[in-house]
């Protein structure tokens, strides 16, 4: 199995166009999750925290599964913490912009925003 990992960022804010993945001899026949689908908005005010965290509970259990951050959208998240192990094959796919709130003060945890872990 192969860990792969790309991430673009254009500050220390956002995340945007990045896959995570992890290789699997299984194909891509795996179910999709995406994040609109448990109640993300994505207009960059509302808070889609728990919206991503659902989707990434149902997600990282799923074999060959793709977690979706769809394009032409913005999310607002406070800290999440994905963490594994994830099923052979997992993809968390970003096409949109996930973005933390303004003011880190405001932050559940001022430490970290976003962290993956345990893949």
């Amino acid at each position: 199995m192969a860990v792969e990992a790309q991430l673009i960022t254009s500050s220390n804010r956002y995340l945007r166009a990045s896959t995570i993945s992890l290789a699997s001899t299984q194909g891509s026949n795996g179910r999709s999750f995406g994040v609109q689908n448990y109640g993300a908005v994505g207009d960059g005010e509302h808070d889609d925290t728990e919206a991503f965290t659902r989707a990434w509970n149902d997600a990282y259990k799923a074999s060959s599964a793709t977690l979706n951050v769809p394009g032409g959208k913005t999310f607002l998240v406070n800290n999440l913490n994905f963490q594994g192990p994830c099923q052979p094959g997992f993809t968390f796919q970003v096409d949109g912009i996930i973005v933390a709130p303004e003011n880190p003060s405001s932050w559940k945890s001022t430490y970290v925003w976003l962290l993956i872990k345990h893949l």
